[in-house]
């Protein structure tokens, strides 16, 4: 069921660029909503940017070196499995939780966890080039890491298991669990933690309603870290295609949801809400995201957030990213502009975000060579070149682990250097 689904779209944070929807006039949104039953919880005070380590903006990297290469066995698979053996072989994710390092990687465009175990890898030492496998999921693929309230989780983005139920994956000290409980989830992209409750968002149905055609774009809500969801907003594929909400960014009074619908010829909309605790509504026609497909969102402290995606340059569509305020309103980045960003990390260290963006920002566009430039930056304004080099590879992940910058690259490689 799953595997049949357009899923070049909805798998937002792979070793490639998703193709963004051929945008009709974004915003027009038939949201249906349910009372979300949210509460308020108390602000976190957070130290100050300057407080803490040695900070990394005025700090250089030297070309980052090959580390370790920890999803071997899973790229034999592929090689032996996949059509014309084409599919996703990189390192999608790197994130630093507990003292580790975590790894994402998978397909779920072809399928690939049907043919070899995909796993939540981490290293444990900064010394040993070898990543261990903590859990073994049942998912195509692991896009992406999120740390909430003290826990990791994982949004079970394409199920192996064929139901109308989706999972998150949630490691509550050093156990991982898979909690398979949110309800019409046939897929689950993104989970966020707001108002003192777990959100998630994807797509999916009842079955009666999946096998009438009719798929929602759904946010869900628990209120248990997980053991159940309710349904708290949906929007439907209007009778035809697809319809996903397939990122969220928590921001203090509400929460930005990012996605899209498409019809029977595979036209898209974009759908691009803001949820206010208890009903969603399209983006103001004035909003600069309000037309933009966001694949990757970031929050940070104070209530705002990062947001990157694509949006229509004139001539074809180009890389964007957004600076949100605790209110919700983006500015673009000017210090980004004609760049294409592929990966942001946050260091709690030093309240810096690192930047990885390679020169030119075509979408989609495949280089010969990458001319890759990492920066960091405290406000997402002024932004310190960190490092620049070339690679024949693209990089798409980016994290800062006991005091060197680690780098996921397409071929499956971890790279890393030390900064002095």
């Amino acid at each position: 069921m799953k595997g049949r689904l357009a899923l070049a779209l909805a798998v937002v944070a792979g070793c490639s660029d998703p193709a963004p929807p051929a945008v009709a006039d974004a915003g027009d949104t038939d949201v249906a909503t349910r009372d979300s039953g949210v509460i308020d919880a108390p602000a976190v005070d957070l130290p100050p940017a300057d407080a803490g380590p040695q900070r990394i903006a005025g700090r250089r990297c030297a070309a980052p070196a090959v580390w370790a290469t920890p999803i071997a066995d899973y790229i034999a698979v592929g090689e032996r499995v996949a059509p014309r053996g084409r599919f996703l072989r990189g390192v999608q994710d790197l994130a630093v939780f507990d003292g580790r390092l975590f790894l994402g990687y998978g397909d779920a465009n072809i399928n690939l966890g049907r043919e070899t175990p995909i796993e939540l890898r981490a290293f444990t030492d900064e010394g040993a080039p070898s990543a261990t496998a903590e859990f073994r999921t049942d998912e195509e693929q692991v896009e992406q890491y999120r740390a909430l309230d003290g826990e990791l989780w994982v949004a079970g983005v394409d199920a192996t298991e064929d139901a109308w139920l989706g999972n998150v994956y949630r490691r509550a000290g050093a156990a991982w669990s898979k909690l398979r409980a949110v309800q019409n989830g046939v897929h689950v992209h993104d989970v966020a933690w707001w108002r003192g409750a777990l959100w998630a968002v994807g797509s999916g149905g009842t079955p009666d309603e999946w096998n009438a055609g009719n798929i929602y774009g759904h946010l869900w809500r628990s209120a248990d870290r997980g053991a159940s969801f309710t349904i708290a907003a949906r929007h439907h594929n209007m009778g035809a295609g697809d319809a996903r909400w397939v990122r969220i960014l928590p921001l203090t009074d509400a929460m930005l949801l990012f996605g899209y619908r498409s019809d029977a010829s595979g036209r898209s909309t974009i759908v691009n809400a803001r949820f206010d605790g208890t009903s969603a509504a399209p983006l103001d026609a004035s909003d600069p995201l309000r037309a933009s497909f966001i694949v990757e969102t970031l929050p940070l402290p104070g209530g705002g957030g990062f947001a990157r995606g694509a949006v229509n340059g004139g001539s074809g569509l180009i890389h964007r990213g957004y600076r949100v305020d605790a209110g919700g309103r983006a500015t673009a980045i000017e210090a980004l502009a004609g760049r294409a960003i592929l990966d942001r990390a946050a260091l709690a260290e030093t309240g810096e975000v690192l930047v990885l963006s390679a020169d030119a920002d075509e979408w989609g566009a495949e280089r010969p060579v990458w001319s890759l430039r990492l920066d960091a930056t405290s406000d997402l304004a002024a932004f310190s070149e960190v490092a620049r080099w070339e690679e024949s590879d693209a990089v798409r992940a980016v994290a800062y682990w006991r005091g060197r910058v680690y780098l996921g690259r397409d071929d499956g490689a971890v790279l890393r250097c030390a900064l002095e």
